[in-house]
């Protein structure tokens, strides 16, 4: 467009303008920026496979089920409230402390391993088309800004389309 086009632009017109703009910069085998972070998204088949690998994890690594030391806290604590000896009492905060521990533990290492499963899918994709960091980050921006702008353009034309009904 020439100079003395751009001020006879409607915002409209803009907005869509920049919308297509966006969609010809592609990334990897042509993708533009929503496609590259929708193929970033895990599918419903890989959270499902994500959900089977984590539940099988306290059935591999531990010998010790959740239940047992979440009974260890209950039991601990109502140890601490009846005996008053204070070395019965320090024993129970120690049991409890320790139960409460590796629940923590086992909750923070199934919430890493899922983040490590989403990381290192995103890590592939980017791997796969030789996306850049520079080129995640502009990928990123450039996602939000092709998705407020479909969606400001989509309510622009209700909007349009209502206006030429009432007519």
């Amino acid at each position: 467009m020439a100079d003395a086009e751009l001020p006879n632009l409607t915002v409209q017109e803009a907005i869509k303008l920049k919308h297509h703009i966006n969609q010809q910069i592609t990334y990897g085998p042509g993708l533009d920026a929503r496609q590259v972070r929708d193929m970033e998204r895990l599918t419903p088949d890989q959270h499902s496979e994500m959900r089977r690998q984590i539940a099988a994890i306290p059935r591999s690594w531990w010998l010790v089920p959740n239940y047992v030391w979440a009974g260890g806290v209950i039991v601990s604590l109502a140890c601490f409230l009846y005996f008053r000896q204070w070395i019965s009492q320090a024993a129970a905060v120690l049991a409890m402390v320790y139960s409460v521990g590796q629940l923590s533990y086992r909750s923070g290492l199934l919430a890493g391993y899922a983040e490590g499963y989403d990381a290192g899918h995103v890590t592939g994709i980017r791997k796969a088309y030789g996306i850049t960091s520079e080129e995640a980050e502009d990928i990123h921006e450039r996602a939000v800004e092709m998705e407020i702008d479909g969606r400001l353009i989509s309510r622009l034309d209700a909007t349009e389309r209502q206006q030429g009904d009432l007519s």
